[in-house]
């Protein structure tokens, strides 16, 4: 049996005996369930039936066409991974039901999609259940990406009481107000994440603060200062990427300013010099082997 042909029958197994019921095997013990709607689907895609992998529309191996939402789309746009994403199951007759896997930093994902309303003649009948495994700071950034990118909420749907009535049919304890706490849990604990980053350069620079009186070092500092500030802004806008932009120029500022202040430090340490560093809990030392003798 070929691969497609494979592929056709145990979507028919999966539709039948266990409708979204599949779960990944995830051994590191995090692992994050959420249902959404799919959003306004697009043919920007197609299968490789040969390597049963997602393909741009245009590749000369994407011979069937498949659908995806504007969900799903975000998830792999926001994605940072050099990974295929792999097909698992699909529709023979319908080009928005399928089952799909990647992985990016760490973090596994699958997505499936699936009608639940309408006998998918209707964009607003489908949805997605998104399940990530093993990196749990990974996974909530995305979701707070994800959420940002999109102009709708994804954990509301068009038809909630038919949804609520396909999670009930399916077997799963979940109401849809849970599963939105389980979206706005991982949001939540992104920014949390971030503002911790935040707090942590801020401190760096009170640290400074102490040591400078006025000056070239100072105006350093007050831009540093700025940036942190930017930072925080960028946050409240739901920019990460921007907000990480400008803890990058301020640690740079820092850097330079600390170079300035302290020209012997970390520059001319002896090679096989023990490097303590003092913020460590652990007490875990560095052996400085950069200056290799020629």
């Amino acid at each position: 049996m070929n691969s497609l042909a494979k592929s056709n029958q145990s979507w028919v197994e999966f539709m039948s005996l266990n409708h979204g019921r599949h779960n990944m095997v995830n051994p590191s013990g995090w692992c994050l369930t959420l249902f959404c709607s799919a959003g306004r689907a697009s043919a920007l895609h197609g299968m490789d039936e040969d390597e049963m992998i997602l393909r741009p529309k245009n590749h000369p191996n994407a011979k069937r066409k498949l659908y995806l939402g504007q969900t799903a789309n975000a998830i792999f746009n926001k994605m940072i991974t050099s990974s295929n994403v792999e097909i698992h199951n699909f529709s023979k007759w319908d080009e928005q039901s399928w089952r799909m896997s990647t992985s990016s930093n760490g973090l596994k994902i699958e997505i499936e999609s699936f009608s639940y309303w309408g006998f998918g003649l209707f964009s607003s009948g489908y949805a997605n259940k998104i399940t990530l495994s093993s990196q749990e700071e990974v996974g909530n950034r995305l979701i707070f990406d994800v959420i940002s990118s999109l102009d709708f909420k994804p954990w509301e749907f068009k038809h909630p009481k038919a949804f609520q009535n396909w999670l009930k049919k399916y077997d799963y304890n979940l109401s849809l107000e849970a599963n939105r706490e389980n979206w706005r849990e991982a949001e939540n604990s992104a920014t949390k994440e971030v503002n911790l980053q935040i707090d942590i350069v801020r401190k760096r620079c009170e640290m400074f603060e102490e040591k400078l009186d006025s000056g070239r070092l100072a105006e350093s500092l007050t831009e540093a200062y700025e940036e942190v500030e930017m930072a925080s802004l960028a946050l409240e806008d739901r920019n990460i990427p921007a907000t990480e932009r400008a803890l990058s120029r301020c640690e740079a500022l820092l850097i330079n300013i600390d170079e300035i202040m302290n020209p012997d430090d970390d520059f001319s340490v002896p090679h096989g010099h023990v490097l303590l560093n003092d913020e460590m809990d652990d007490g875990i030392t560095f052996v400085d082997l950069s200056h290799e003798e020629e």
